[in-house]
């Protein structure tokens, strides 16, 4: 099987927990118990039962994957990124986007100069960050709001930015 952009990334396995063959899970839901809630997930080549066991910290869970029942088994499974087919997963309202929608989008200014392309989205606890990447080979982030990315079209794959004003310059 196949990952493309019929398929968006739910989490990925970051760490081993315990002897019994649990792992750690960095969900991108927004309720990081919600991972399990969709049916099995997959890595691109095996399909992946996962049940939720706890919820910690910072959107992330610890999960039993079925079949994983040591902790050398489970370490096997550290950076796996898991995925489901977007079919499974609840209609968005019109202004909203799954982050993996908004990786690649070409990005505008208001008189249609081309200011760069998504690369990333953020969320470090305060709201979604987007990263661009701009033809000059750097990388800005802004804050995920409306005012600043006023529209949005997924049909060509662009979105306007206003970037907000310097107010003020570090000497």
């Amino acid at each position: 099987m196949n990952i493309d952009d019929t398929f968006i990334l739910l989490g990925v396995i970051y760490a081993a927990h315990g002897v019994r063959g649990c792992v750690k899970i960095k969900t991108f839901t927004h309720d990081p118990s919600d991972i399990a809630a969709y049916g099995p997930l997959t890595d691109g080549s095996e399909s992946l039962k996962v049940s939720v066991m706890s919820v910690i910290k910072n959107g992330c869970v610890i999960a039993k994957i079925s079949g994983i029942d040591d902790r050398c088994s489970a370490e096997e499974l550290k950076n796996k990124k898991l995925y489901v087919s977007s079919s499974c997963l609840p209609k968005l309202k019109n202004d909203e986007f799954y982050k993996d929608e908004l990786i690649g989008l070409s990005v505008k200014l208001p008189d249609d100069t081309i200011f760069g392309i998504v690369t990333e989205v953020f969320n470090f606890g305060s709201g979604d960050i987007v990263e661009i990447s701009t033809p000059q080979g750097k990388k800005e982030m802004f804050s995920f709001t409306s005012n600043i990315f006023p529209s949005i079209d997924m049909k060509t794959r662009e979105m306007t930015i206003v970037p907000p004003e310097i107010v003020g310059v570090y000497k």
